[in-house]
């Protein structure tokens, strides 16, 4: 035997042996897909604290009431391209170009959002445990404005998987690219939210993708257009003093896959 034919079979075997050690994943599991990916999303909470008594003296009641809402609408912008693939042990997404390991890729869905959030407060006096009002010193002082209203924001999208299937998404929504000076929170607008709601947050909600109301398994079937939505609502109720504090969050989202051929 010559010492090419020799080095030949050597080499093919050495293949072989390799291709033998590999996990079944990397040898015949991987799967990708191209996407052009659409998100819309709201979050509305409103709450509500009747007027009740805060303090009394001998010469007035101290009487505060409050409530307001806030609505956050978010919307992806343009086509934001996304690439799903696996190795057959657990699904991931690129953001923002279909060329794998693309070092120009996004960090997820580019969205702009708007926030409104809107409150009412008052503090009055009524008579005293002496039966008569007597307004306190300064009660009429011009008091810090707030600064409710509408914020236009930038933000990126995140899909959360919650197993390696991918199939069941929790978006996250961050903020995005953003001037310095822009203000995009409140700093005197309080807004009161159920416990396990952080208000500025987007409360994580999942959904899974499906194809004409049926639950789907992956993303590498044929399927033109597919969606995942996600939907849920929160209350809370807060005994204070002699009335109860109501707050209630609500959430709905929306993911549409167009399938790109590619």
């Amino acid at each position: 035997m010559s010492f090419r034919r020799l080095s030949l079979l050597l080499a093919l075997a050495s293949l072989v042996a390799a291709a033998i050690a590999q996990p079944a994943a990397a040898r015949g599991g991987f799967h990708h897909a191209r996407f052009l990916v659409k998100f819309d999303g709201t979050v509305h909470t409103v709450w509500n604290l009747p007027k009740y008594r805060a303090a009394q003296d001998c010469y007035r009641s101290t009487m505060f009431q409050a409530g307001g809402e806030e609505t956050w609408h978010v919307a992806s912008t343009g086509q934001n391209r996304v690439l799903a693939f696996t190795n057959g042990v657990a699904t991931q997404f690129q953001f923002g170009s279909w060329t794998m390991n693309d070092p120009h890729a996004a960090g997820g869905l580019i969205a702009k959002g708007q926030v409104n959030r809107s409150r009412h407060q008052s503090t009055t006096y009524e008579a005293g445990a002496c039966g008569i009002t007597q307004n306190p010193l300064g009660w009429d002082d011009p008091k810090p404005p707030m600064d409710c209203g509408t914020r236009l924001v930038n933000y990126d999208v995140q899909l959360g998987w919650n197993d390696g299937s991918g199939v069941k998404l929790t978006p996250d929504v961050l903020r995005g690219e953003n001037g310095i000076r822009e203000k995009l929170g409140y700093d005197n607008c309080t807004l009161v939210t159920p416990d396990n709601v952080l208000a500025g947050s987007w409360p994580a909600v999942t959904g899974r993708i499906s194809f004409k109301g049926k639950p789907m398994k992956d993303y590498w079937g044929r399927q033109k257009t597919f969606t995942a939505t996600g939907h849920d609502s929160w209350d809370a109720q807060r005994p204070i003093e002699t009335v109860i504090e109501t707050a209630t969050t609500t959430v709905d989202w929306k993911l549409t896959f167009t399938r790109v051929k590619g």
